[in-house]
């Protein structure tokens, strides 16, 4: 079963959903078919502030936070308020205030599969080892989506995302602006076929 991310006051236009870049007009109160597991939303506002936010969803739960100007952070909304909008959510009055949950990304978190793509992609381990300092111990989830991969650990948080023009792909950091990254477009089909020839 899934839950509910919702999102009041939000201080800008975009947004990104664990690793998904999101445009959001108004009206936009969250997301709806959010599968349990860990989140990671981050958010530039008006002023410039980079804003993150990191949440753990349990199965049919409904998550409501408020961005609060004063901490420049998204807080748990007072109980009036989050017991409005839970009613809302799961009675499904908010309608189209609240967005479907990107689809496209996929959550492997296989230890097997994980340990099975950096033995093989080598030039993998290079990239996110000598750069990033991130090692196959440190991994404890690796996202696919259209044109994004991500890896997830304790630490950090690093998605990958094929800049549209160019032969490499763009990691962007939460909090920091793109960097160039020697994961190129051969990278990326080949930890692909990896995956798909896994079968997971």
């Amino acid at each position: 079963m899934s839950g509910y991310i919702i999102l009041l006051n939000l201080p800008g236009d975009t947004l990104t959903i664990d690793g998904i870049e999101i445009e959001v007009q108004g009206g936009f109160r969250g997301f709806h078919s959010v599968p349990p597991g860990e989140h990671y939303i981050s958010m530039t506002g008006y002023s410039g502030e980079e804003i993150n936010l990191e949440l753990e969803l349990f199965e049919d739960e409904v998550e409501v936070r408020s961005y609060d100007d004063d901490t420049k952070e998204f807080e748990f909304a007072d109980a009036n308020t989050e017991e409005k909008y839970l009613r809302l959510a799961v009675n499904g009055a908010m309608g189209i205030a609240l967005w479907p949950y990107p689809p496209s990304v996929k959550n492997i978190t296989n230890p097997d599969l994980i340990a099975t793509i950096f033995d093989q992609a080598k030039r993998l381990n290079v990239l996110v080892g000598d750069r990033y300092e991130i090692a196959l111990i440190d991994v404890n989830t690796i996202s696919i989506g259209k044109d994004i991969i991500g890896l997830r650990t304790i630490q950090k948080t690093l998605f990958f995302q094929l800049a549209p023009d160019q032969e490499v792909l763009m990691p962007p950091v939460y909090g920091i602006s793109p960097v160039e990254a020697e994961l190129d477009p051969w990278l990326w089909q080949n930890i692909l076929e990896i995956i798909a020839d896994y079968g997971d």
